[in-house]
């Protein structure tokens, strides 16, 4: 599998991802914080909730099955409901949506990461490793 030439060295996409955590516990106690008896604040919990399962599944899918076309229609969800995340945290806690902001910025580098991959190894069987097995 082919890297594109802008993801950068493994060290300092491990030290990314700890700050992105790092700010996504924040945000994680700033929504708990604020009043989950609110409806909207409920609400972005849940889709918040919803998110780190969805990026788990995209971790899963990219990593340990190997599918990268899975992974890139998985990221591109996560986006989207990043995006509904913020606007949800914008109406009711406005100091989370401050923290998901470079998540999100994360996510989209890690999605176009996704997509060059997927440019660039065209072999890539769609389903992972289990595609070969298939056919």
């Amino acid at each position: 599998m082919k890297k594109p030439d802008f993801v950068p060295h493994d060290i300092i996409v491990f030290y990314a991802i700890s700050i992105v955590f790092g700010l996504l516990g924040l945000t994680l106690y700033t929504i708990w914080n604020a009043d989950l008896s609110n409806h909207e604040v409920k609400a972005a919990f849940l889709i918040f909730m919803f998110v780190r399962v969805l990026f788990f599944l995209w971790f899963v899918a990219f990593f340990y099955l190997q599918a990268v076309f899975c992974a890139l229609m998985v990221m591109l969800m996560v986006i989207a409901l990043m995006l509904c995340t913020l606007v949800q945290t914008l109406w009711s806690t406005v100091s989370s949506a401050l923290f998901l902001v470079p998540y999100l910025i994360v996510m989209l580098i890690f999605c176009c990461a996704n997509l060059m991959i997927f440019w660039m190894t065209p072999g890539l069987p769609l389903w992972g490793i289990w595609g070969n097995s298939i056919a």
